[in-house]
């Protein structure tokens, strides 16, 4: 029951998808959806059983049988496998092509696994499909991964695909026959070694109807790998070889199933029955190799021209085995080694007996020709190869076979001569065919007239009668020329003439009106007869005495003089001779006199109040015109010339041949004229004059104010501007015809620029575009009719780009920005300043970033006021109009082309930007603007001034001689830091001019503990004089010191240098270095001289108390006088007494300029610089 419901389920299914499937994939997938829900089951077995015990039974027809079923099942089991799994039976279920189409499709199209790997046709997948049923292979595509296949068939398993036959015994040759199979059933015959030597197994099927298919699967002994191969059937027979049977292989499989066209098939929706067919098999092992024998060579002469020109070779093919195809190839080889021919033939041989056959070979050359064979078996292998000695052979002559159009002709009719034939050569096994029929190299007619043509199909005629014979011969490629082909043609004249008279193409069958003197053209073109028209001989008689004749005259004029009477009618008689036939035609002419005609009738036109001269209307070919009457249905002027309202209007006939009337009202006027000739024969014509009004004229004058004046302006001269109010002046325009001549009366269409239009006669207009524009004027007069329109072009100049420019200083975290500064995307810095000169000029010091900004600027136009965004794009509204900047910053760093770039300078100096844009109207009109950059120079550390000798423990004064350009110069540095107030120049910040100097007398001794080494800074007082400190080494030894100098913007400088610091000397002993053993010894060392001795301590003592003494009176005031000096850093007393060089120096002056150094005015004295 749960099989039944998964059965039907999957009809319902698949029916809602594809209604039209054919049942034998319906059915099959139905037994899947069984499998796929409750796995093997005793009907599923009994199904797929009854197929494989039976496989000749077809798997595309549908006839209820229960081995239908397992065929469909095995079938879509195999699919599923190998294409995807239920992702490929669901793409098979909603396919609505039916049957093999929809496998195909699946096949080539899979859910899974690569396109086209079972087979890209039916033929393909049923192929490898019946390796899988019979075999089951592991190997890939020939075996089922889904299905458990046991090699016997059993009540309790799914089995293989059984054969038809099996045979291991070689004993006697194998055959089997009589085997029935259904259209896209399965037979298999399966084939091993037994107990026989190795040796190539050869295999023959033969069935008895076509499309029938096929597959050779050996399996390796090696590695148990199967190979496939096809089955060629050929004439229903396909043969096969195997080598290595027994040795190579141990197992063959000759798998075949009839391919009819007639598939799938639902009961008899194919007919009444089913396509069956039979094939036989045969198999055999080939124990020797087979031989070819060459029995007789015989040559002869197919031409009959005495030479031999084809050679024929008997051969025998003798094998031992029970049957065996092999292919001869036959080739011919010529004198120089190169294949002329080649042919291959399959034989079968076999039993013992030999196989005779023949080749003919016909040569296209005189030459000498070698016949080789080779024998292959099946597989291409080399079996045996003889050949023959070399023989002469004479090309063979070719065939020339012509034809024409008619045999039988008239004079001067085109004829079609056709050229054929053909050059017959080449190998074959039928002696009366012929591989190749070469078509001729060269044609030769002979016409039997005297004429000749060597063109393959010319055309041509003859001009006498009489009998031709026309013969033809042809040369093949091996310059021999055929027998001759015979044309006879017979020539004949019987045709009269039909002469045609046509007078401007039209036939005269019978009669033809003219009138006297009028040229007439007669053809006679259309006559018609065999002979060419310009061979005719042609003879007019006009009937008035005159004729024409002459050959191929079949063209002329004639002409009728006055006659006596109204009518008079001629004879024309013409006569068409060919040289044997006569032809004669005849026609009434009739001419009639000639009455005045109208030769004018054209519309006439003319203005108001402007005469018009009427023209000729009639005219007399055969007399004169002799009188005149004009009538005007309304009122003229026929003063003739230019009119105006102060003329009359009112006259109606006239008798002048040529009046010259005139208007004063416009409109359509009728004229009506009759004329009379010397015969007294009246015309009348009416003519129409059409007077128009006279249009005005427009015109106007252009005015602008200029510092309070009105002026003329003329754009043909001069370009105009953009917002100014230019004043149109039209009132110069005039209708000439309106009542009072002027301007009053018009109305006015202005327009600028095609867009704005205006009706008064004076009209301002401003441009706010630059470029061209156009005016446009026309007026209307009280008729309606419009002037021309005068059109003026103005070119009006573009303004050029605005340019706004800051240079500004960027601060972030109270640090202004350098070089090293990062300035990621999108980076804004905390604060802006602006850093300038006394004289204006930006200031900055080398390495600081400046960013230039160019906010502000834009394109000079009104539309884009108000507009800055720098981003090129006409979509964005507030784009700016610039497309392009260039900043060229003066130091030959690349050029910029940011709307707003950051840049520094590395060098002190003056430098000059320059800020370039390019709007977009036109090529670009540009704007410059320059700015002066001041870059700040560093101080000069020119000297530092040192002791000649520094004593360790004693105190030493160094100074330095040290200059700065900006104070030098009195440059004055201040800084706005408020620049979004509209001013880059208030004074918020003044930077100090004065240098900030600090000494480090020991750079290699961290003193302030802070982990660098050379900031231990001295800093000078700010009265001391060339930034003097007084410096004390405690230890003699090597020092390094440094000076730092730093002016207002932060430009620093440094200068290392070298000092030596001297130890102290060693002091002289005291007497209180000495005690009473050393006084008693040196009483006892003095000896005589120790009064002397004494003597000098005295002296000494007495030195001492002066040293040591009260200050007097005197010394007290030079005290005084010592602290008087105020310009000295430190004063030093000996004694008590100021000395002269007891003080410091006083300041040194200040650094003059190159020029003040120069000047002799200036007082300068190059200083001696010394240490002190």
């Amino acid at each position: 029951g749960k099989s039944i419901i998964a059965h039907e389920l999957q009809h319902l299914l698949h029916n809602a998808q594809d209604p039209y499937e054919n049942l034998w994939i319906d059915e099959g997938n139905a037994d899947v959806a069984i499998y796929l829900c409750f796995g093997s089951d005793s009907t599923l077995v009994s199904h797929l059983n009854q197929w494989t015990e039976a496989p000749e039974l077809s798997i595309r027809w549908w006839n209820q049988r229960f081995a239908d079923y397992g065929a469909g099942f095995i079938f879509t089991m195999y699919l599923a496998d190998h294409l995807g799994g239920g992702p490929a039976v669901r793409q098979l279920v909603q396919d609505s092509a039916t049957g093999g189409a929809s496998v195909q499709n699946l096949a080539l199209s899979p859910p899974a696994g690569q396109p086209g790997m079972i087979g890209r046709t039916m033929s393909e997948i049923f192929a490898n499909f019946s390796v899988a049923a019979f075999l089951d292979s592991e190997q890939g595509i020939y075996g089922f991964s889904n299905l458990d296949l046991t090699p016997t068939c059993s009540s309790g398993s799914f089995c293989r695909a059984q054969p038809t036959d099996i045979n291991s015994d070689w004993s006697t040759p194998y055959s089997s026959t009589g085997h029935t199979v259904e259209g896209w059933g399965l037979r298999a015959f399966k084939f091993t070694p037994g107990a026989s030597s190795p040796a190539p197994l050869t295999i023959r099927l033969t069935a008895d109807v076509s499309q029938f298919d096929g597959v050779i699967v050996t399996k390796s002994m090696v590695d148990g790998l199967l190979s496939v191969t096809d089955l060629n059937f050929q004439s229903n027979v396909a043969t096969a070889l195997i080598p290595g049977f027994g040795n190579l292989t141990d197992e063959v499989w000759a798998i075949t199933w009839y391919g009819s066209t007639i598939a799938d098939c639902d009961y008899t929706s194919c007919g009444s029955s089913y396509p069956q067919g039979t094939v036989d098999i045969e198999a055999a092992r080939i124990t020797a190799p087979a031989s070819l024998t060459i029995n007789t060579t015989e040559l002869s002469d197919r031409d009959g021209d005495g030479n031999d020109d084809t050679v024929q070779v008997n051969f025998d093919v003798f094998s031992n085995a029970f049957f065996e195809d092999l292919d001869v190839e036959t080739r011919i080889v010529d004198s120089q080694g190169i294949i002329v021919d080649e042919i291959t033939n399959r034989i079968s041989a076999g039993g013992g007996v030999n196989s005779n056959s023949d080749i003919w070979f016909t040569a296209p050359f005189d030459g000498q020709y070698t016949v080789e064979f080779d024998m292959f078996d099946m597989i291409g292998t080399l079996v045996d190869s003889v050949s023959t000695q070399p023989w002469n052979l004479a090309n063979m002559r070719p065939v020339a076979n012509g034809s024409v159009s008619a045999n039988a002709t008239q004079t001067w009719e085109n004829i079609q001569f056709a050229g054929g034939g053909f050059d017959a050569w080449g190998l074959s096994l039928d002696n009366n065919t012929l591989p190749y029929l070469d078509q001729p190299v060269a044609y030769a007619w002979d016409f039997g007239d005297g004429i000749t043509s060597n063109l393959r199909s010319p055309t041509r005629s003859y001009q006498t009668i009489g009998k031709y014979n026309a013969t033809l011969r042809i040369m093949d490629q091996g310059n021999t020329w055929s027998e001759t082909d015979l044309i006879v043609i017979n020539v004949t004249d019987d045709t009269i003439p039909e002469p045609v008279i046509t007078v401007n193409n039209v036939v005269i069958t019978d009669n033809i009106s003219i009138l006297t003197n009028q040229m007439i053209q007669f053809s006679a073109s259309r006559t018609v007869d065999n002979v060419p028209i310009q061979n005719l001989s042609f003879q007019w008689e006009w009937g008035d005495g005159e004729f024409d004749d002459g050959q191929g005259l079949y063209l002329t004029q004639h002409q009728w003089a006055a006659i006596d009477s109204e009518i008079e009618a001629y004879e024309l008689t013409l006569t068409v001779f060919d040289g044997f036939n006569t032809g004669v035609k005849n026609i009434t002419v009739y001419v009639n006199n000639r009455v005045p005609y109208q030769i004018f009738a054209e519309n006439l036109t003319t203005y108001t109040y402007t005469s018009i001269t009427m023209p000729d209307v009639f005219t007399d070919d055969d007399g004169t015109i002799v009188a005149y009457e004009w009538n005007f249905q309304e009122g003229v002027n026929l003063d003739g010339g230019l009119s105006d309202q102060n003329d009359d209007f009112v006259q109606t006939q006239s008798s002048s041949p040529y009046p010259a009337p005139s208007w004063d009202k416009p409109g359509l006027k009728v004229v009506t004229l009759t004329v009379t000739d010397d015969d007294g024969s009246e015309s009348s014509a009416q003519l129409f004059v059409n007077v128009l009004n006279q249009i005005p004229v427009a015109d106007f004058t252009v005015r602008a104010t200029e510092n309070g004046e009105t002026v003329a302006v003329d754009f043909r001269a001069e370009d105009g501007f953009v917002d100014v109010p230019y004043t149109f002046d039209g009132v110069s325009s005039f209708d000439i015809d309106s009542p009072n001549g002027d301007s009053s009366n018009l109305v006015y269409n202005w327009s600028f620029n095609g867009e704005e239009y205006r009706e008064s006669a004076i009209s301002s207009f401003t441009f706010t575009e630059p470029g061209i524009h156009t005016v446009s004027l026309f007026v209307i007069d009280d008729y309606g009719a419009q002037s021309l329109t005068k059109t003026i072009t103005v070119r009006v100049q573009n303004p050029l780009p605005i340019i706004s420019v800051r240079i500004l200083d960027g601060w972030v975290d109270g640090e202004q920005m350098d070089r090293n500064s990062p300035r990621p995307e999108g980076f804004i810095p905390d604060a802006w300043s602006h850093t300038f000169d006394n004289s204006g000029n930006t200031f900055t010091a080398p390495g600081y970033m400046l960013y230039f900004d160019s906010e502000g600027t834009r394109d000079g136009d009104r539309r884009y006021e108000g507009k800055y965004s720098p981003i090129v794009d006409e979509n964005n509204s507030n784009w700016n109009g610039i497309v392009e900047y260039t900043w060229d910053f003066g130091d030959a760093t690349p050029l910029s082309k940011q709307a707003s770039p950051w840049h520094f300078y590395e060098t002190p100096g003056t430098y000059t930007v320059t800020l370039t844009v390019r709007d977009s109207y036109g090529t670009g009109d540009v704007s410059k603007q320059s700015l002066t950059i001041v870059v700040d120079e560093a101080p000069v550390i020119h000297q530092i001034d040192i002791p000649v000798e520094i004593i360790a423990g004693e105190s030493t004064y160094l100074s330095a001689n040290i200059s700065d350009y900006e104070v030098t110069d009195n440059v004055v540095v201040f800084r706005d830091l408020n620049v979004e107030d509209g001013s880059l120049f208030d004074k918020d910040e003044a930077l100090n001019p004065e240098l900030d100097v600090r000494w480090d007398i020991n750079i290699e001794t961290d003193a302030n503990k802070n982990g660098i080494l050379d900031d231990d800074w001295l800093i000078p007082k700010d009265t001391s004089v060339n930034y003097r400190i007084a410096a004390l080494w405690n230890e003699s030894g090597s020092y390094k010191i440094i000076i730092k100098a730093c002016d207002g913007i932060g430009v620093c400088t440094t200068l290392v240098e070298d000092i030596q610091v001297t130890p102290k000397p060693d002091p002289a002993p005291s007497l209180s270095d000495f005690e009473l053993e050393d006084w008693s010894s040196w009483v006892k060392d003095a000896g005589s001289d120790l009064a002397t001795y004494m003597a000098l301590i005295a002296v000494a003592l007495i030195l001492g108390w002066l040293v040591l003494r009260e200050s007097s009176e005197v010394e007290d005031e030079a005290k005084q006088a010592a602290e008087s000096y105020t310009d000295v850093e430190h004063v030093e007393v000996q004694g008590g007494l100021l000395g002269m060089d007891q003080h410091a120096p006083p300041p040194a002056p200040a650094i003059l300029s190159k020029e003040e150094r120069r000047s002799e005015d200036s007082g300068y004295v190059r200083p001696l610089r010394r240490r002190i």
